[in-house]
């Protein structure tokens, strides 16, 4: 298998943390996402949302904690764009803790953002139930540096998911 690993440094107010994208296993994904990166789409964005087991709904069959950033889900279909989806069953990576995915609204539709998983949830994973169609999310990167910051980032958790007290994203950025 081949092992091409992208590293790449998110800045934020509250501090740094690296990832390693993996373009063989999640070609598309990696693409789009580095794309973002190089057009300077996330630069200056949040992130806007923390979900932690204290604000989602008790009758929430299949809880999560991730930290979501970049741009906001869109509010009409326009602005989403197509992106060929990789499940986790095509990649073989998982969500496991510090996995970096893209989220999606329907099959093959995301928008400009990205999240990271606060611990291992099959139920993103392809055939999961967190999502109604049942197809998982794409992972395409792992975090390898800044788990402090993570941390400190997700204790910023409120009582809603969607975040009043956004913190600011400065940078994302190719490491030479």
């Amino acid at each position: 298998m081949k092992t091409d690993v992208i590293k790449i440094r998110f800045e934020s107010t509250l501090g740094e943390w690296t990832a390693n994208l993996y373009p063989a296993l999640a070609p598309k994904t990696v693409s789009y996402f580095i794309n973002l990166i190089n057009t300077r789409e996330l630069d200056n964005t949040n992130i806007y949302r923390i979900v932690s087991l204290n604000n989602q709904p008790v009758s929430l069959e299949e809880k999560i904690e991730v930290i979501q950033g970049g741009h906001a889900i869109p509010t009409d279909s326009e602005s989403f764009d197509f992106l060929s989806h990789e499940s986790t069953h095509m990649t073989g990576m998982r969500h496991t803790k510090y996995t970096l995915s893209m989220p999606r609204f329907g099959l093959n539709e995301v928008y400009r953002s990205f999240f990271i998983t606060m611990g291992e949830y099959a139920c993103l994973d392809y055939l999961g139930k967190r999502h109604k169609d049942t197809q998982g999310f794409a992972a395409f990167g792992k975090i390898t540096s800044g788990f402090e910051i993570l941390g400190r980032i997700f204790s910023r958790a409120e009582h809603s998911d969607m975040l009043s007290n956004k913190i600011n994203l400065i940078s994302v950025k190719v490491v030479k």
